[in-house]
């Protein structure tokens, strides 16, 4: 009989624990989102405060369902994406003959050496030329937008036409030229960025890489533009709704910064704030994450305004001979990391503080 009632008080005591636990502690000013003057979602430490055991198992259900959703979705995404690219791989294999028969532009002259004594039996040998001191091959960009500058590679939803600094002032450039040909002229993107022209960078001495350029496109994720790299059919190689700007950081390297920028960065800095962002070799596929910087409030990437362009002492960073660009982002009060594509190509980097 004794043994009965032991074992009946100890299951009471069980289930009194277990409610007590699935319970809501809604004291007044605790973390539960039921309390009077709950501290719930503020900007508030929750050590020193009565919990809310139950808020915080219903928060973390609800985390795993959204997961769930988030993945859902976007695998539906990715399977329209992926059958839309099938249907229309023919027609764009057929639209990129055309336009290659039709183009008058020059990629490759053969020369044909004229037979002699001297040369019999030479082959025909191909050399790449320029038009108009333009790199054969390369996606110029005819508004000769500054690809460095971040503040040039933002674009607004709503934002205006811009005045391009050559013929067509305050209207986008949508089109590349290559060959001395203008390439992808219609309504798909908004604005196309490529090579900067001969004038103003001589030789290519930013390395832009051949067969691509950036392309603003007509259409929107959530609340700001979508960015992307594409090839000289318009076909987009990072297929990231994510990624609102991109910026030419060196070579085969490029910064890659998502989601809406929330503005300028805090003071003296004359920087740009985005929810996160990474640098990215093309060719590669290698994508190195930025650090973030990590405030009270909120978790950031807060990036420089220009490649090659500091606020710290110049005199902390690495001889210049060793590094063909750099690029800062703000990871803290005074401290940054500095990005380094270096002679080699490779990407390195250093934090250094005043």
């Amino acid at each position: 009989m004794i043994k009965s009632l032991f074992f009946l008080a100890a299951l009471l005591l069980s289930m009194i624990i277990h409610i007590s636990a699935q319970s809501h502690v809604a004291t007044k000013g605790s973390f539960c989102r039921y309390a009077k003057n709950s501290l719930r979602n503020k900007n508030v430490y929750a050590e020193g405060h009565t919990q809310c055991p139950a808020c915080d198992a219903e928060d973390a259900k609800e985390a795993v369902a959204r997961k769930a959703e988030d993945k859902r979705r976007a695998d539906v995404r990715a399977a329209e994406r992926a059958a839309m690219a099938l249907a229309e791989k023919q027609a764009q294999e057929t639209a990129l003959k055309n336009k290659r028969a039709a183009d008058k532009g020059v990629t490759e002259l053969a020369v044909t050496m004229p037979a002699n004594k001297a040369n019999t039996g030479t082959p025909t040998k191909k050399a790449f030329v320029a038009v108009d001191g333009m790199a054969a091959g390369c996606l110029y960009d005819d508004a000769e937008t500054d690809n460095h500058l971040v503040s040039s590679m933002i674009f607004d939803i709503n934002q205006g036409e811009r005045n391009n600094r050559v013929y067509k002032l305050y209207k986008d450039i949508n089109y590349f030229v290559l060959n001395n040909k203008k390439i992808l002229d219609n309504d798909e993107f908004k604005a196309c960025i490529g090579a900067r022209r001969p004038s103003l960078n001589p030789e290519n001495r930013d390395k832009f890489p051949p067969s691509i350029g950036i392309a603003i496109l007509n259409e929107t994720a959530g609340n700001h533009v979508i960015s992307d790299l594409v090839d000289a059919t318009g076909k987009r190689l990072l297929n990231d709704d994510n990624i609102s700007t991109i910026v030419h950081f060196s070579g085969d390297y490029f910064i890659l910064l998502e989601g809406k920028s929330f503005g300028r960065g805090a003071a003296p800095h004359a920087s740009y704030d985005f929810p996160s962002g990474a640098i990215y070799n093309y060719k590669t596929k290698r994508r190195h994450e930025l650090q973030p910087f990590q405030s009270a409030n909120r978790r950031h990437v807060e990036v420089g305004w220009v490649v090659n362009g500091t606020y710290m002492d110049k005199k902390k960073l690495r001889d210049k001979s060793t590094y063909d660009a750099f690029f800062e982002v703000i990871t803290g009060d005074h401290v940054s990391m500095i990005y380094y594509i270096t002679k080699e190509g490779k990407l390195e980097a250093d934090e250094i503080s005043k």
